[in-house]
């Protein structure tokens, strides 16, 4: 396979969109305390990857890919995808100017009957005796889900995986586009 240059493709913006997909696959399932961190990386990651094409890529590239650049950008300003303008840019705004999360996590306790007695042993030494309980055990349920804005209801991966198919479409488009315009094709 023979090596693009890096002028001629959205390049540093496709290596923004694979860290993306790596952090999106670290983000937890169900969630954990690690879960917030985590999604304010791949949130950050998702919209860096539209500016890092606006301000690297295109600061790099030949001129058909700054025009390619420039007609994509045009196009999600007119036609206003949900997925860019409902999710990545308005939880990045959320999450990095005000610390606000349309994704949000629960916890259900639910009480499940004990399957079997539970022996609980006293803490009084060698001869306290163990004492059977038979009573309802707690077990945790951890959701997230999108708890505002147009995609509520809906699971914060599953919004993640359609943010990052988005993304690759944009570039494969511009990159597509760009080729289109060195080749003088209308």
């Amino acid at each position: 396979m023979t090596s693009v240059p890096a002028s001629l493709i959205a390049n540093v913006a496709r290596g923004v969109l694979q860290d993306c997909v790596l952090a999106a696959q670290e983000l937890p399932d169900p969630p954990t305390d690690a879960w917030r961190r985590r999604w304010i990386a791949v949130i950050a990651l998702l919209r860096a990857v539209g500016n890092v094409l606006q301000n690297t890529d295109r600061a790099n590239g030949d001129s058909a890919l700054r025009r390619a650049i420039d007609d994509g950008w045009k196009i999600v300003e007119t036609t206003r995808p949900p997925i860019f303008w409902e999710f990545i840019k308005r939880e990045r705004d959320g999450v990095l100017k005000a610390y606000e999360f349309t994704a949000s996590q629960s916890v259900t306790l639910a009480l499940r009957p004990s399957p079997s007695p539970i022996i609980v042993r006293g803490g009084g030494g060698p001869r306290s005796g163990s004492v059977m309980q038979h009573g309802p055990r707690v077990q945790a349920i951890y959701t997230a889900t999108m708890a505002s804005g147009a995609f509520k209801g809906e699971k914060p991966k599953d919004v993640v995986q359609r943010a990052i198919t988005w993304w690759t479409e944009q570039l494969d488009w511009v990159d597509a586009e760009a080729v289109r315009i060195r080749a003088g094709v209308p």
